[in-house]
């Protein structure tokens, strides 16, 4: 009984990553600027770290979400040609009708 292979384009279609990217883009303005805040405002100057640490995250996320994707790719195509391997084209029989 053949053992049945697993599908990775059913793994890449439960995780959205372009979803999620898209729903980080939505929190973070990629325009805006961080805020210039005084240096003695310790509230001010947190809130304009996290500021800087989500853009960074969301460029980081988005290379990641790009590299997943090509990662599944190459997967999909690595599953192909080791099928294709293992199963490779059977001539056609002598007396099948093909010219020998």
């Amino acid at each position: 009984m053949p053992i049945k292979k697993p599908d990775l384009s059913e793994l890449t279609k439960k995780f959205d990553l372009n979803s999620i990217v898209g729903g980080i883009k939505s929190l973070l303005s990629q325009e805006s600027e961080t805020p210039q805040v005084d240096p003695s405002d310790a509230i001010g100057a947190k809130i304009a770290q996290l500021s800087l640490m989500t853009q960074q995250m969301a460029k980081m996320h988005e290379q990641l979400a790009a590299d997943f994707t090509a990662a599944s790719h190459l997967l999909n195509e690595l599953y192909k040609d080791l099928e294709a391997l293992r199963h490779p084209p059977q001539p056609p029989a002598p007396g099948t009708g093909a010219q020998e």
